[in-house]
């Protein structure tokens, strides 16, 4: 092995050293971002109903309105 082999698989094994913090980093992050996700399932539902509840509301708001202008 010569040395231009030697300092490529030293520039390589720098390479991977750094790869392999960075994957530790993403998955460090994706696992706060699935605890956040899973903490706000039950506000996710409330949100949907909320929105149906004002489309509801906003139906008959509208459904109503030639009643209320006399």
């Amino acid at each position: 092995m010569n040395e231009d082999h030697g300092e490529r698989i030293a520039a390589l094994e720098q390479r991977m050293k750094h790869a392999e913090i960075q994957g530790a980093q993403n998955t460090e992050t994706l696992m706060e971002i699935r605890d956040i996700l899973m903490q706000a399932k039950g506000a996710k539902w409330f949100i949907v109903g909320m929105v149906g509840v004002g489309g509801f509301l906003a139906g008959l708001s509208h459904k109503l309105m030639p009643f209320l202008q006399r």
